[in-house]
């Protein structure tokens, strides 16, 4: 039995508890043994555009259970979405591109002929988000004012009431809406928190009737739409953009009637600070992408992200770009995942995949980028002395040899081996084979370029 049947066939608390694999009184506990706001931590983190954004993040015993429920309605809505595209043939209709895993669907050949011809892997993130407005006349930049906040408590228990494809018993929706939402106080009403595991799959379940309204004025106008959580974005190759959509007044762009009132109905908010239309000649991003002629990063976004990697290269240290201050952490962790962010945009449709080892020279420019960072990383500026392993399994025995001699030699040494390093080892084609240390020591000059003064251990086994 699905997921989505198995919730349908909730008709009480227990039966919803047992869904979750808690008992009726540990599930109670959890929900009603203190007021909701008392479960959540608060903290803060800095908006790209100035200000803050308060994330409310549930307590651990709260989390277990939301994750829980995340996973069941995650997996009924991919199942409801399976259906809807292999039943319509029709990928465009996709519309929200945020929190969502790839799927795999069997594609009819057309609407007449049902017939499935392949299984068709389809993957959602900004990359494919963005992709759907590439090389387009005008693009069209909406964004949704307090988009958690707006989704409520009655909202919630609605939606899963109601849907034609829950119609959960009354009471069950009741009680996911409990577990979902936050409320400061018993005077206001709950609504979903930022920082929940459950928030992301309930805001798509709930936009997707903002979507349906949406792709119907898309048709309407000639225009492409997506979403991407509370960013939405419409493209068009027309002669102009149309007015209903977005017009210009008192020099600056403002959301036409239409789509306005068509947003307002779906109980959701434009901020109109943010709406905006560029032209193709004039930078065109879609979720902090350019898409002018292809899916790409921004410059300066770029540049400075190559000036702080040298500077960490060159001196172990780095500090933030105006462009990066969003982030929550001035660190090498925080640094790698701006490379891994920028080598996956980069590098999504054509990433290195031979096993054959390479020189530095033979790297593109993103890949050297992306290696030499990973190499100080790991090789030049490691948080303990390192000693490198021919293969996987000589780390192993110097591990086991060294706990035997120095019972506290891993608070103070790691033993590793090239193949350890992921990434690194991908690119570089050191991901088997003897000789990988040779190899590796042809480059380490050319890549290497700290000002400090650095040794390696490497053990060869004989």
């Amino acid at each position: 039995m699905s997921y989505l049947k198995k919730l349908k066939a909730c008709s009480s608390q227990k039966d919803l508890a047992h869904l979750l694999g808690y008992t009726e009184k540990a599930f109670t506990h959890i929900l009603f043994s203190d007021e909701i706001h008392k479960k959540y931590h608060q903290f803060t983190i800095p908006k790209k555009t100035g200000g803050v954004r308060m994330i409310l993040a549930p307590k651990p015993d709260l989390n277990l259970l939301q994750t829980r429920l995340n996973f069941i309605l995650t997996e009924s809505f991919n199942e409801l979405e399976k259906k809807r595209l292999e039943e319509s043939s029709y990928i465009e209709c996709i519309a929200s591109h945020a929190f969502r895993k790839k799927i795999n669907i069997s594609l009819p050949t057309s609407k007449k002929d049902r017939t499935p011809i392949q299984l068709k892997e389809i993957n959602f993130g900004i990359y494919s988000n963005a992709k759907k407005h590439v090389n387009k006349k005008y693009i069209l930049n909406i964004d949704l004012e307090n988009f958690f906040e707006n989704i409520r408590f009655s909202r919630v228990v609605g939606f899963f009431s109601k849907n034609r494809d829950f119609s959960l018993d009354y009471d069950v929706a009741l009680l996911l809406a409990q577990i979902v939402t936050y409320r400061s106080s018993k005077m206001t009403e709950a609504y979903l928190p930022q920082g929940s595991p459950c928030s992301p799959i309930i805001s798509n379940l709930i936009g997707n009737m903002l979507d349906i309204k949406m792709l119907k004025l898309a048709k309407k106008y000639k225009c492409t739409y997506t979403r991407y959580a509370d960013d939405l974005t419409f493209s068009t190759n027309t002669k102009e953009m149309p007015s209903d959509l977005v017009f210009f007044e008192e020099d600056i762009w403002k959301a036409g009637k239409v789509l306005t009132k068509n947003i307002s109905s779906c109980g959701f908010k434009i901020n109109h600070k943010k709406t905006r239309l560029n032209n193709k000649y004039s930078r065109q991003e879609v979720t902090s992408l350019t898409v002018n002629r292809k899916v790409n990063i921004n410059k300066q976004y770029y540049r400075y992200s190559r000036s702080m990697v040298n500077e960490y290269c060159s001196k172990g240290i780095f500090y933030k770009s105006k462009y990066h201050m969003d982030l929550l952490k001035n660190n090498t962790n925080a640094l790698n995942g701006i490379l891994s962010f920028i080598y996956q945009i980069k590098k999504y449709e054509s990433s290195y995949s031979d096993t054959k080892a390479r020189e530095f020279s033979q790297l593109d420019s993103i890949e050297k980028l992306y290696v030499k960072f990973l190499f100080h990383y790991y090789f030049v500026f490691p948080q303990r002395t390192l000693i490198i392993g021919e293969g996987y399994t000589d780390p192993l025995h110097l591990k086991l040899a060294f706990h035997k001699l120095y019972n506290s030699s891993s608070a103070y040494i790691k033993f590793t081996s090239l193949q350890s390093t992921k990434r690194f080892s991908k690119l570089m084609g050191l991901s088997g084979g003897t000789g990988l240390l040779q190899k590796f020591l042809i480059n380490y000059n050319t890549i290497n370029k700290s000002k400090k003064n650095t040794s390696i251990s490497l053990h060869y086994s004989r």
